[in-house]
């Protein structure tokens, strides 16, 4: 049987925004000593244009889900997870922003805005401005929902 073909829109370049609590030159341990994870938040200003985000983080629901059930755990499931997060008060993040988390098993690329590898951790620190490659997908293991894994970052400002 043949491996489906991964949907390419998916795999989405996000708009300008900041980085958040970033982890990509060491892993940190997940909850419970779980596996370690690259991560970082991505904080997007109030009227970014994230569609693009919303879509894929759509298709992949629907991919891992199915449509009809997908919609409902959207609308029904309490616990469903979805990625996008608007509660800023108490993480500093202006008020109307929209935030997600994204992780990663293995380390992401980052460049500088030349595109030239960084190397140096204390280049992308958290408050700076960047763009981030980012692929949704869907999940059902200790629980349900779709999030975003990191694939590169590049630092802006």
């Amino acid at each position: 049987m043949a491996t489906p073909k991964k949907d390419p829109r998916k795999r989405v370049v996000t708009p300008e925004c900041t980085i958040s609590y970033p982890r990509l030159f060491t892993p940190q341990p997940g909850p419970q000593g779980g596996e370690p994870k690259y991560s970082c938040a991505l904080v997007f200003d109030s009227g970014t244009d994230v569609s693009a985000l919303k879509a894929a983080a759509n298709i992949a629901g629907i991919e891992k889900f199915g449509e009809e059930e997908f919609r409902r755990l959207v609308q029904n499931d309490r616990s469903f997870k979805i990625p996008f997060r608007t509660d800023v008060e108490g993480k500093g993040y202006p008020e109307g922003s929209m935030f997600f988390n994204a992780t990663t098993k293995n380390r992401p690329g980052v460049v500088g805005p030349d595109v030239q590898e960084i190397s140096d951790p204390n280049v992308v620190y958290a408050g700076c401005r960047i763009k981030a490659s980012v692929t949704a997908f869907g999940f059902n293991n200790v629980s349900k929902g779709v999030a975003f894994a990191l694939n590169n970052v590049q630092f802006l400002r």
